[in-house]
């Protein structure tokens, strides 16, 4: 019904002609020109990864009549503030017959859709599998959890689509997107896997001082993941000991015996909260996050709100912002001022993740918090500089859900002082 050649932003339906204002830079049309099955688009920040997982799927969408592609991404605010912000700004209207939003929904002219879907709600994920898909694309798919990917692989099995499947993402960490797409040590049919790195330096699109700004304030490992998409282990982790196969899994159905949460303020950065269940044997499940920017007070306590049933918490908060405390207070949460000593709260979070002499540690985290796990594989130290002394504080990066889950720990059977005053 429609045809375009790969990388060029001009799709032709019968005699009518509408213009993509897609011009892909040349590191991108590698990707586009690439026959293999499975593709991942692994670089640095602002190389133009979303750009072209969209552009990719309302090509591959027009190309097959009457099929259900796939958009996924981690969280639903990363889904709505960047993936589907890049979807809207490229995809012409004259494409769209209908949108559902209640259903996440888009139908296009070829009687095709697309249903776009986020991994931060056990009800979406539950969608994924009953899904038959024609093709599919996850963006910032690495701070998924591997069995997502399965689940998505799984369900490409309309065959009046192309059956393919791609991701993009900036590296983190030797995780199981370098398995997959880089090692391919799963398949037995390496071709149809392909990557395609980059650096933020390769899109001449971004402007010379937002490179320059990075290079400035970015060093060492860190740099060589965010700018220049590399794949890199950090040696300064602070929590060395966290792994998934060890540390994450399915919890949220566990009953607790008590429930703790965490508070850490934001607006640039993102607001964050960690709900923790704690068991009959002391130990700790982080259950349910919230982690999104630029929101105020009063919405962040209804997100707060929103992840609380019946279950009596009592949050523990960054106590720099009493008038925040006092603000959630009034909204009907229960807020205390945390304990902010940085070492001695790191100290205790690396002792929780320690297995212990029964084989299992005192600190998990439920597969559905995404970002929780990324910032506990992210947390880490300056890099060591010979000329200068090593720092004991860990960078202000990937610390907002850390210190949520710092300040939660530390509260759990702390004494607090009530001053009561006369009335």
């Amino acid at each position: 019904m429609a045809n375009r050649k790969r990388g060029e932003g001009t799709v032709e339906k019968e005699e009518t002609e509408f213009v993509i204002n897609y011009r892909p830079h040349e590191k991108q049309k590698e990707f586009h020109d690439s026959t293999a099955k499975f593709r991942a688009i692994i670089t640095g920040v602002g190389f133009g990864k979303s750009a072209m997982g969209v552009n990719e799927m309302i090509r591959e969408t027009l190309e097959h009549d009457n099929v259900l592609n796939l958009i996924f991404a981690p969280t639903f605010p990363m889904l709505k503030n960047t993936t589907m912000q890049e979807f809207w700004k490229f995809c012409p209207q004259q494409f769209i017959k209908s949108h559902n939003q209640t259903e996440h929904r888009i139908t296009f002219i070829n009687d095709s859709q697309i249903i776009y879907l986020s991994g931060d709600n056990e009800r979406n994920i539950d969608r994924l599998r009953g899904l038959n898909l024609g093709a599919a694309y996850g963006d910032e798919i690495a701070m998924s959890p591997e069995y997502v990917w399965k689940i998505i692989l799984g369900r490409l099995r309309d065959t009046q689509g192309s059956l393919r499947a791609w991701i993009t993402t900036t590296p983190k960490g030797f995780n199981w997107v370098y398995d997959w797409f880089v090692k391919k040590k799963y398949t037995k049919k390496p071709e149809d896997f392909a990557w395609f790195g980059g650096s933020t330096s390769d899109n001449p699109y971004t402007p010379e001082e937002y490179k320059d700004t990075l290079k400035i304030n970015y060093s060492g490992a860190f740099l060589k993941q965010e700018f220049y998409g590399e794949f890199v282990g950090f040696e300064g982790c602070v929590y060395q000991d966290f792994r998934r196969d060890v540390h994450v899994g399915s919890f949220k159905d566990k009953e607790f015996s008590s429930y703790v949460g965490g508070l850490d303020w934001g607006w640039t950065n993102p607001s964050a909260m960690v709900l923790m269940g704690r068991d009959s044997d002391g130990r700790y499940y982080i259950i349910d996050e919230v982690y999104e920017k630029r929101v105020h007070n009063d919405s962040f306590a209804g997100l707060v709100k929103s992840k609380i049933k019946d279950e009596e918490v009592i949050f523990q908060a960054d106590p720099s912002e009493p008038q925040f405390i006092e603000s959630f207070n009034n909204s009907g949460l229960v807020v205390e001022g945390a304990d902010n000593e940085l070492l001695p709260g790191i100290n205790k979070v690396a002792s929780l993740l320690k297995v212990q002499k029964d084989g299992l540690p005192r600190l998990f985290v439920d597969e559905s918090c995404v970002n929780t796990i990324m910032e506990f594989e992210n947390y880490r130290y300056p890099d060591k500089r010979d000329d200068k002394p090593e720092l004991e504080k860990p960078l202000k990066v990937f610390d907002h859900l850390m210190d949520s889950v710092r300040y939660a720990v530390m509260g759990e059977g702390r004494e607090v002082d009530f001053v009561f005053l006369e009335v």
